[in-house]
């Protein structure tokens, strides 16, 4: 009996500099054994890693600003299809419009929203173009609106 198992071990760290600057890490290595790789069956191993940093500023009660940065090389193409090695940098801000506007108000200090631009880059042609052709960078915008909920 073959049991296939993927495995991902993760380290995440904070470093909290003061009630308004906070920098965090994630490291992330993946692998998986006995992957078939060809089409004859030929059995191999697999692995991959990613690693993401993110400094974040508290501007202001209500407003955050955030950059993040992350970098994955999937070395074998297990996990994208291809082998690459991958990285995006985002910058977010986020805003909470009621925050403070009624003293104590949790309700309405506990809405939230977000923009942010985001640009992925691959040393390889991966992300689609307008044309259906691949392209090595892609450029996105987002925003997001959030209601967090104290349990």
């Amino acid at each position: 009996i073959t049991v296939d198992c993927r495995y991902l071990i993760t380290h995440v760290g904070t470093i909290t500099f003061n009630d308004f600057l906070a920098f965090i890490v994630d490291a992330d290595f993946g692998w998986q054994p006995d992957v078939i790789v060809d089409a004859i069956g030929t059995e191999d191993g697999v692995s991959w890693w990613g690693i993401a940093g993110y400094i974040v500023v508290d501007v202001h009660p209500a407003v955050t600003l955030a950059l993040r940065g992350e970098y994955f090389d999937d070395a074998d193409g297990f996990r994208t299809g291809l082998e690459q090695q991958l990285f995006e940098i985002t910058p977010t801000v986020a805003i909470k419009p009621f925050k403070g506007l009624i003293a104590d108000n949790r309700f309405l200090d506990n809405f939230e929203a977000r923009a942010e631009f985001r640009w992925d880059h691959s040393n390889e042609p991966y992300f689609e173009n307008e044309d259906g052709g691949l392209e090595e960078d892609q450029y996105g915008v987002m925003g997001q609106l959030l209601y967090w909920i104290d349990l």
